[in-house]
């Protein structure tokens, strides 16, 4: 099965060698040491250290698993307008280069952002593919 990850703020399996990863980076794991293909969406802006992070657009973790970066401006407080801006720049840029991710036969997307979410969603449906979203975090809600 081929399966897209769209979530923004998490770490990143290179992001340092004793990282711990959240909840899509192991299910990523899991999914590609299970055979499946697995493309990750995410953001190059770590939340974390508030840094932009460095490298390709596409990191390719395994032969079955790639992380797709996406740009955006950054924050240097959670609680701003500049992060609400960075979320904006997130859903734009993934409509942007949604054509590089390829197929998928289903999409999995993580709230928060709301709208990489939302563009993941209309993404999936645009091809009438099965798509869920995770609502993992209400805050600030």
């Amino acid at each position: 099965m081929r399966v897209l990850l769209v979530t923004a703020g998490e770490p990143l399996p290179f992001d340092r060698a004793d990282i711990r990863l959240h909840r899509t980076g192991q299910f990523a794991a899991w999914l590609a040491a299970h055979g499946h293909e697995v493309d990750w969406v995410t953001n190059r802006f770590d939340h974390f250290r508030k840094v932009q992070r460095d490298g390709p657009d596409v990191v390719a973790v395994s032969p079955s698993y790639r992380i797709h970066l996406l740009n955006s401006r950054g924050y240097r407080r959670n609680i701003s307008v500049a992060r609400f801006l960075d979320h904006a720049d997130l859903g734009r840029n993934f409509r942007a280069r949604a054509t590089q991710f390829g197929p998928a036969d289903v999409v999995l997307a993580a709230m928060p952002t709301i709208e990489l979410a939302a563009e993941a969603v209309e993404w999936a449906n645009a091809r009438r593919v099965a798509s869920f979203v995770d609502i993992r975090d209400l805050w600030p809600d």
